[in-house]
């Protein structure tokens, strides 16, 4: 039996270059909530989003990639992952400004340590770099590449990379089927 294959999401579907983009979102009218909250790979816990509004006018797409890489998708994204998985993220949804389709903020609150440091070009902070807090940590990871002996789930972020989204075969698979959905897949593994 073959190893699972894991994808990172990438907004750089260049077919959907006149996308639309969206910025943060709302809890009401006045109180912006940090998208980098909804990022992190883990629950999140602030007050309830309830608006995105639209920054860029452009072709709706089914998954976007928002302010600070915050996931937001489409009513079939939503049902498509539902379809593989319930573990691994939260659901919130949202109205993007007066569109009349649903959206759903994917706060994916999963991070699992599985960067394959070996094959991907890593680099750390070091005590050099004026940053006593993040010793160690990741600085920036190019060509990242994971570990599926280390992985598990369906869709998660990469622990200390957290920027990164991955998701499972068979999550690509079922979003492939989707039109216009406005990311790619980068082989992970």
């Amino acid at each position: 039996m073959s190893e699972m294959q894991y994808y990172e999401v990438r907004a750089d579907d260049k077919s959907h270059a006149d996308r639309w983009f969206l910025g943060e979102p709302y809890a009401d009218a006045k109180e912006e909530i940090d998208a980098r909250l909804f990022r992190y790979g883990q629950p999140y816990t602030g007050p309830s989003p309830i608006r995105i509004p639209i920054l860029k006018d452009g072709t709706a797409v089914a998954f976007s990639l928002a302010a600070f890489d915050m996931p937001v998708v489409s009513d079939a994204v939503r049902k498509a992952v539902g379809a593989i998985t319930s573990q691994g993220y939260d659901l919130f949804p949202v109205a993007v400004d007066s569109r009349k389709d649903a959206y759903w903020i994917l706060n994916v609150n999963t991070a699992i340590a599985c960067v394959d440091e070996a094959r991907s070009e890593v680099q750390k902070w070091a005590a050099s770099d004026g940053r006593p807090d993040r010793i160690s940590a990741y600085r920036s990871i190019v060509n990242l590449k994971i570990d599926p002996s280390r992985s598990c789930g369906d869709i998660f972020r990469v622990k200390g990379w957290e920027v990164a989204l991955v998701v499972s075969d068979n999550i690509r698979h079922a979003l492939e089927g989707i039109s216009n959905l406005g990311i790619i897949f980068k082989p992970l593994t």
